[in-house]
């Protein structure tokens, strides 16, 4: 059944673009992983790469060629050798699974600020300890061990899932293009315990006040993009949004928003939340700034039902 599950989901990807395997949003054969890195070409709509080596396999990958893939989001390379600066890995990069990594230390520019689940097991570590420790960019990590044995991977899964990670459900088309009715999203709510919250995250929030003064329940959640933070000046004119008096750059809108939004002041502690879908989204422009505090977790990635494979 498992295989069957499976089966359909590369399928579906599969579909997405039978002749160019670079246009798929998934990836998992060898043969297709190391044709489409050694290719030069952008691949612009790849966000999961899935790779494992064993020990007696050539396993060396050049990071440039994760350059040119600007929307991956979850990278597994197993057992590989990664050759090149860590800077090629994009930015976006939020889960990185790489088990028997290697190296005894960690590169200094191997931070990716996006990372928020970080898998080094059953590595080669000699120095990376204290060093990490000691290094306040890699603080928001250590509540994620650099687990070392399949037990304790286990053990952190089932005790820091429920607390720090959160599956949902998307139910509207709020934020479309970004999210799709259906799509199932991971959020996690460990950055902003170093962090604030800032311009272009996109977070999940319980209902503010005003919202529960309208019949919404506390506990209803909501999901929006930050185009303001404390202290911005934000208005909507002529079909722009403007922070600060300057025209914000959006492609990953729907369209043009319709309405007009005055000059809208973004009190401390508070937020500025749009949808990204702005003609068809119930937020701050109705209903004012988000209080930071009704902030319930930061949006990792996205996936369908379909996607998911039961044989990892």
């Amino acid at each position: 059944m498992d295989n069957q599950i499976r089966g359909m989901g590369r399928a579906i990807v599969n579909n997405q673009s039978p002749m160019e395997p670079g246009k798929r949003s998934r990836l998992w054969s060898r043969d297709i992983i190391m044709k489409v890195l050694k290719g030069g070409k952008w691949n612009e709509m790849v966000d999961g790469i899935q790779l494992s080596f064993s020990s007696n396999e050539n396993s060396c990958l050049q990071t440039d060629g994760f350059k040119k893939m600007p929307k991956l989001r979850l990278l597994q390379v197993d057992g590989a050798t990664l050759k090149g600066s860590f800077q090629c890995l994009p930015s976006g990069l939020s889960w990185l699974g790489w088990r028997g990594c290697p190296l005894d230390e960690i590169p200094a520019k191997f931070y990716h600020e996006e990372l928020v689940m970080l898998d080094l097991s059953h590595g080669q570590f000699k120095q990376a300890w204290n060093s990490w420790l000691g290094n306040k960019q890699w603080m928001s990590y250590q509540i994620f061990p650099f687990l070392r044995d399949s037990f304790m991977m286990f053990l952190s899964f089932v005790i820091l899932r429920p607390t720090f990670v959160e599956i949902r459900y998307i139910p509207s088309s709020s934020m479309y293009p970004t999210l799709s009715v259906g799509d199932r999203i991971i959020s996690e709510m460990v950055t902003y315990y170093f962090k604030s919250p800032a311009v272009g995250d996109i977070v999940l929030f319980s209902a503010p006040n005003i919202l529960q003064e309208i019949g919404y329940r506390k506990e209803d959640a909501f999901i929006k993009r930050i185009v303001a933070k404390a202290g911005d000046l934000v208005e909507v004119q002529h079909g722009l949004l403007y922070l600060n008096r300057i025209a914000c750059d959006e492609d990953f809108i729907t369209e043009p928003p319709i309405y007009e939004l005055d000059a809208t002041y973004v009190p401390p502690h508070h937020v500025f939340v749009l949808g990204d879908n702005r003609n068809n989204s119930f937020d701050s422009h109705y209903w004012g700034p988000l209080p930071i505090g009704n902030i319930i977790g930061r949006y990792v990635m996205h996936f369908r039902p379909s996607d998911i494979d039961p044989g990892r």
